[in-house]
Parts: C-alpha cells; sequence; structure tokens
C-alpha cells in the first residue's frame, strides 16, 4: 500500500476554503463523510482537536499532519490539502502551515498508524515536494507529485 492508494482526487482539497486551524480539520473531516467514508465527523473532529491540544502536529516546514485513530472506520484514510494562505497551526518552528495531510486509521492497527505517519514525515521532508505541491493547480497534479515521490518507496503492509 501507499499513500496516494489512500488518497483519492475528491480527497485533494485546493484550495482549502477554511483559513484557520479547527475549520480546515472540519473541512477536511465534513468531506470523509459526505464521501461515506466516515459516520460521525463530530466525534473524529473532537479527537483531532484534543490532539491538537495536547501537542501540534504541524512538523515544520509549513506542513501539518492531524491525524487519529477512531473505532469506526474500517480502513486507512488519508486527505490531502492546501491553503491558499498560511495557517498558524501552533508549529514548533514558529512557520505557518499551508499543506496539510490528514490520516484517520483504524484504532486496532497502531502499527499502520505509526508506519503511515513515518511514510508522510519522510515525504514531507523533501523541500522539493513540498514545493512542487505548493505550486499544482489540479488533485490529479498533486496525487501524481506524491505518487512521484513515493516511486521508491516500499508498499506498506496491513
Amino acid at each position: 500500500m501507499k499513500l496516494t492508494d489512500l488518497c483519492r482526487e475528491d480527497r485533494v482539497l485546493i484550495p482549502l476554503l477554511a483559513n484557520d486551524k479547527d475549520g480546515i480539520l472540519k473541512e477536511m473531516v465534513l468531506t470523509l463523510e459526505k464521501q461515506g467514508a466516515i459516520k460521525d465527523s463530530a466525534e473524529i473532529l473532537k479527537l483531532l482537536q484534543e490532539r491538537e491540544r495536547q501537542l501540534t502536529t504541524a512538523i515544520g516546514s509549513g506542513v501539518a499532519i492531524p491525524h487519529t485513530r477512531p473505532l469506526e472506520v474500517p480502513e486507512p484514510l488519508l486527505v490531502f490539502g492546501r491553503t491558499s494562505r498560511p495557517v498558524d497551526f501552533n508549529a514548533l518552528d514558529g512557520e505557518p502551515v499551508r499543506l496539510i495531510l490528514l490520516l484517520v486509521t483504524p484504532q486496532g492497527n497502531i502499527s499502520l498508524h505509526l508506519k503511515l505517519l513515518s511514510r508522510i514525515s519522510r515525504l514531507m521532508n523533501n523541500e522539493l515536494l513540498r514545493n512542487k505541491l505548493l505550486e499544482v493547480r489540479t488533485p490529479k497534479e498533486a496525487l501524481q507529485r506524491l505518487q512521484e515521490a513515493e516511486s521508491d518507496f516500499f508498499d506498506l503492509t496491513l
């Protein structure tokens, strides 16, 4: 499994319409609910907000990876979003965020959750990829850039 197996074109939000952290989280979660991928957006949003209160999911260099592991999801879900303007996510490096990758995985599979978080972090550590994602115009282009960057990585197992 690759990240691009989890994120379809209709889960790429360019640009995100919200202009603050809570609004962005809500917009991304509602996208999954509208698609029928999740049932209780309020519960998942609450879990994401609790996680953000504990410690920011902004990993630096303008990237955030909000994530949670609710009981209800049968498979991992990924939503990619890009803001039109930088948004404060309380990043440890003090930089605002423009690239957000929302990860929702089943509660029972912590190993897969950690593997996916690690893969996202490694990819987003690539400055060239981040710059390309800031320039893409369509969801299809964004997925292509992610796919190209991930092509040398091994498939993750469930």
